[in-house]
């Protein structure tokens, strides 16, 4: 993915980072956004770890409950521990990333010359799944990262023919088929759609959700998709655009970076018309697609496999102290499971 013209806010205007790539061996290269200072009250979690790890679900569990308040807590003291002055190594700004084997392969290095051009900062690398990122993980434990467990996405994999058999995306695609939405996959976008995409977004991740998701700007969606970044798959009734998902593709694998529909208050099922065509293109080019966290359960009963991300961390280089104290923070998250992470919601 090509960086911004200018500045990472042009893209996520809560962003509180700036983006450098290092290209290296990699015609891709390595994205990596870096703590700008001061930190806006909103920080983006996909810039932010202390958003990531505390803020975000300090908000999930309720901010008045007794679990949001230890949540809210543990942020105080991340942010006295410096948790703020982070660099993130290979953070494309979404939610997941996918990667060539020839990033995979320069993150390592990048992230221990990361540690050193920047002593005081706390090094991370996002989106880490032992099952495909197995050598990644055993490169980054050599360098002396730890992991902390993230949250869990689910996959859908049509590499070796169909996705697995639910009787819930059955009925979808049923559905789908006898109604009169017209679904269409390409970049050819008009700004009237750009603008009715920013605001499905926005109505759906900023307002009803979170502050903390990113707040993307009409000029990402506009550079995504009539830039040729990335194709967007859009649902139509009638002749007014009520779904849309950004496609972004790595050889066999996708990820879908942004989604939105409007709200479904009549019953239409607009988002699950949206997912019955995703699907259906999974399909088609034999996919894994890797649909991120959250709504868990309308995942599940569409055939996802659940798995448990991490994040990999290094404290700063010039204190010991830290070091020894995500160490043993890490040593108790080893506890957590992807079964207790799903009981909690995800």
């Amino acid at each position: 993915m090509k960086p911004p013209p200018s500045a990472l806010s042009d893209w996520v205007a809560n962003a509180g980072a700036t983006i450098e790539v290092c290209r290296g061996q990699c015609d891709d290269g390595v994205m990596i956004t870096r703590w700008q200072g001061p930190r806006p009250p909103d920080m983006c979690y996909l810039t932010s770890l202390r958003s990531h790890f505390f803020d975000y679900p300090a908000q999930e569990l309720g901010l008045g409950t007794w679990r949001g308040r230890v949540m809210q807590l543990g942020g105080q003291v991340a942010w006295l521990c410096g948790f703020d002055r982070v660099s993130l190594i290979a953070n494309e700004p979404f939610s997941t990333n996918l990667r060539s084997a020839e990033q995979k392969a320069q993150i390592p290095d990048r992230a221990v010359a990361e540690l050193h051009a920047h002593p005081h900062n706390w090094v991370g690398v996002r989106n880490i799944l032992p099952e495909e990122d197995g050598a990644l993980l055993e490169a980054l434990r050599e360098r002396a990262f730890v992991f902390l467990p993230t949250r869990v996405v689910y996959l859908f994999d049509a590499r070796q023919g169909r996705l697995a058999r639910s009787s819930h995306l059955n009925r979808d695609r049923k559905n789908l088929a006898k109604s009169h939405l017209q679904c269409c996959i390409d970049t050819q976008v008009t700004d009237e759609d750009l603008s009715t995409i920013h605001k499905l977004y926005h109505d759906i991740y900023i307002t009803k959700h979170s502050k903390l998701n990113a707040r993307y700007t009409w000029t990402f969606f506009r550079d995504m998709i009539s830039h040729h970044q990335m194709p967007c798959l859009r649902v139509y009734d009638q002749s007014t655009l009520v779904a849309f998902a950004l496609l972004d593709q790595k050889a066999n694998q996708m990820v879908v970076p942004a989604v939105g529909h409007v709200r479904d208050e009549n019953n239409k099922g607009y988002y699950r018309s949206l997912f019955a065509a995703l699907a259906d293109y999974v399909e088609q080019h034999k996919l894994l697609l890797n649909y991120s966290s959250g709504a868990g359960d309308f995942k599940r009963k569409r055939g996802g496999v659940p798995f448990l991300e991490w994040t990999a961390i290094h404290a700063p280089l010039h204190s010991p102290f830290r070091q020894r104290l995500i160490r043993a923070v890490a040593d108790k998250a080893k506890a957590v499971t992807m079964e207790m992470m799903m009981a909690s919601g995800a």
